[in-house]
């Protein structure tokens, strides 16, 4: 079961109030402006819940000169068309701050009653896990992480018209990677920490799985 489908078949909520993105559909674009909507979606009211799920890539590379981004490093999700050139332009990661930003103009809309999901690495630092123990007939190869290491300098200006002047008035002024805890914008379910990395098994999140066996239970 997807967590689609767990939305639809087990809490009946309508697929007209399911946004999806998948595959090439999940560029970068596309994901920042779908957070966007929902900030100014009048089917949303003030209070209501609303579920920001994210299965794929994470990634991590050093802060930008001038970010105070709690560490050297800052945490990313890696869109479809991650480092591809689109109208002359390198397609980039999206950093937590851009993240944090984009929901704590939500919660200001909408109120606090959000929750993100991210099943993804958030320091990754490979494609496979060789130290992984493999059990239950699974292919070693069947069980990879849901990262990688970015070799490309991130820029200092990037999405900084995204945060807004008043970036940082309910919680930590930069969130130091997606799971900080001093903003109240939102609660975070995380497949792993900064630190850590999230598996996969025959193309399926292993946090999401065991996410909805629990929900489902």
């Amino acid at each position: 079961m997807s967590i689609k489908a767990y939305f639809e078949k087990e809490l009946g909520i309508p697929s007209s109030h399911i946004r999806t993105l998948c595959n090439e559909e999940a560029t970068r674009a596309a994901i920042i402006q779908q957070l966007r909507d929902l900030s100014t979606d009048d089917r949303i009211q003030l209070g209501d819940p609303i579920v920001i799920f994210y299965a794929g890539h994470g990634t991590t590379s050093p802060s930008p000169p001038g970010w105070e981004a709690g560490g050297p490093e800052i945490q990313m999700v890696v869109p479809y068309d991650c480092l591809e050139t689109v109208n002359d332009n390198l397609v980039y990661p999206i950093p937590d701050r851009t993240f944090g930003a984009l929901l704590e103009k939500m919660a200001k809309n909408k109120g606090d009653n959000l929750t993100v999901i991210f099943d993804c690495c958030h320091s990754g630092s490979g494609t496979r896990d060789a130290s992984l123990d493999v059990t239950g007939g699974a292919r070693q190869s069947d069980r990879s992480v849901r990262g990688f290491k970015l070799k490309v300098e991130i820029p200092p200006t990037l999405d900084g018209e995204k945060w807004g002047s008043g970036y940082g008035e309910r919680g930590s002024s930069i969130p130091a990677g997606f799971c900080h805890s001093r903003l109240r914008s939102h609660v975070m379910l995380a497949a792993c920490s900064s630190k850590e990395t999230a598996k996969e098994e025959a193309m399926k999140g292993r946090f999401t799985t065991a996410l909805l066996e629990v929900l489902s239970a």
